[in-house]
């Protein structure tokens, strides 16, 4: 993994102070000024400020700009021919030869969410060493991306280059390389979401996709995509009635049924992705495609809100017998969090029990 201490920018990236031919911005330090100069009041203002203080927000993105890595002022920064990841919003495509990857909107008009979703990123890495540090913000122009509009330079979240995410884990190893990492998967994610309850932070939309690995000697595990992130008021331990943004399978029931996002719905939405590593199915997959004569299709599927609803995930979920025998620590552990409903803190003690 990248360091999180980015070295000092070198000359070739240093910040321009003015503005190349015709006005256009040469460096990200310029870009960002300019969209905060336009926006004015309306500038992203992040939950991590318990002010709501614009200012913060503006020095800490104006601290990460360019930062290391700048794309705009760099001519030799390109990026890889086919994005790494995607989102209803964004690309996340590699930077080739450094090690990094950037996130940024596929137009304009969700710059502000995605210099939010940086903000919001970083604080809450500063706390959490399983969470995706944030390295840079950095522009992108037509120049390095050729689906923008020609005038247009979107602002983008710089991050260490992962291994893979969770889905791609269970999918390329066997079941023997899966119960290797289990417990260690259980851990550091349990760590992280009680790092983000401390920090009073719903994430809300934990799936396999947003889980990333990364190898040294050993896999580490790190949540990512911030862009769901609520910050829960103070004496709240929920939000509710918010647009629900979460990944319909990875749902708690409450989620569904009544609008609820909590610390409990973002654990209850973890086990489903420790579950996942047990049936290497993601949730309810292999279920309704046995209902559905082997089609599948996730997208507002009624049959899908039902089986969430039947607040039954294990047995809905593992449907050889094998697997109860294969794996009856991890599923006695997963009950703890899918069916008792425990909150993170006992979930974290009760891994001692059934893992020495």
């Amino acid at each position: 993994m990248a360091s999180m201490n980015t070295p000092p920018t070198s000359p070739s990236l240093a910040f321009g102070t003015q503005a190349s031919d015709g006005g256009v911005p040469c460096s990200s330090t310029q870009c960002l000024a300019r969209d905060l100069r336009r926006w004015g009041n309306e500038c992203p203002k992040s939950p991590c400020s318990a002010r709501g203080d614009s200012d913060v927000d503006e020095r800490l993105l104006c601290s990460l700009a360019g930062r290391g890595l700048d794309l705009i002022a760099d001519a030799k920064a390109h990026l890889g021919t086919l994005p790494v990841g995607r989102g209803p919003y964004c690309y996340v495509y590699e930077v080739l030869n450094t090690g990094k990857v950037i996130k940024f909107p596929r137009s304009k008009r969700h710059s502000k969410m995605v210099l939010l979703e940086a903000a919001v990123q970083y604080t809450i890495a500063l706390q959490c060493r399983h969470v995706t540090p944030v390295l840079a913000v950095s522009y992108v122009s037509k120049q390095q991306f050729t689906g923008l509009r020609a005038s247009e330079c979107v602002p983008g979240i710089v991050m260490p280059r992962m291994r893979m995410d969770l889905q791609r884990f269970y999918q390329a190893h066997d079941h023997v390389e899966v119960r290797r990492i289990w417990w260690k998967a259980a851990e550091q994610t349990l760590s992280c979401l009680q790092s983000l309850k401390t920090q009073a932070f719903i994430h809300g939309d934990i799936k396999t996709a947003n889980i990333l690995l990364d190898f040294e000697q050993e896999p580490n595990f790190f949540l990512a995509d911030f862009s769901t992130a609520k910050k829960v008021p103070r004496g709240s331990r929920a939000i509710r009635g918010a647009s629900i943004q979460a990944t319909m399978e990875y749902c708690a029931p409450e989620t569904l049924r009544d609008s609820i996002e909590s610390f409990d719905t973002d654990l209850y939405s973890l086990g489903l992705c420790l579950l996942a590593l047990i049936t290497r199915q993601e949730p309810f997959r292999e279920l309704q495609q046995a209902k559905n004569h082997g089609t599948y299709s996730v997208q507002q599927s009624q049959w899908l809100v039902n089986a969430v609803l039947k607040n039954d995930p294990i047995n809905l979920n593992v449907l050889s017998k094998s697997l109860h025998c294969q794996w009856p620590d991890e599923l006695s552990f997963l009950s703890l969090i899918l069916v008792k409903r425990l909150p993170v803190e006992d979930c974290i003690v009760a891994i001692s029990r059934f893992h020495r």
